[in-house]
């Protein structure tokens, strides 16, 4: 169903428990040039190794729940979306994932990755976390 939206949407919701299967594998959100938003649930995209999310210019927020993309040895990439201010990623999720980079998202202002209620959790936990971009003072 993911291919079948049109390139026009600016939400996009994707409720727990959904599109675990095994085919699918990548996830390329840029061709959604009106996005402004993404959440997901949780335990959703089990299979999927790779989310990118690049030069999306109206990207506001993203929100990814619990124990979501589990994919073996995967990779998340966040780059080039100026209007972004919130990332949000629930325990577990990306657990295996080798790379997390984030670059040139200068609003960028809140960036969570949650553990079991609230502690440590395991997300990227075997990856390397590349953040990029113009420094800030924060206040």
């Amino acid at each position: 169903e993911f291919q079948r939206l049109t390139i026009y949407v600016e939400v996009i919701i994707v409720v727990s428990h959904c599109c675990n299967e095994s085919n699918v594998v990548g996830l390329d959100f840029s061709r959604f040039r009106n996005l402004r938003e993404v959440r997901v649930g949780d335990e959703c995209f089990i299979f999927v190794d790779e989310v990118k999310l690049i030069g999306l210019n109206q990207l506001e927020r993203v929100v990814i729940g619990a124990s979501s993309f589990m994919g073996h040895k995967g990779s998340f990439c966040l780059k080039k979306c100026p209007l972004i201010r919130e990332l949000k990623i629930g325990h577990n999720s990306f657990w295996s994932y080798d790379l997390c980079e984030i670059e040139e998202n200068d609003r960028l202002d809140v960036i969570e990755i949650r553990g079991v209620n609230g502690g440590y959790g395991s997300s990227f936990c075997s990856g390397s976390l590349f953040i990029k971009g113009e420094s800030r003072r924060v206040k």
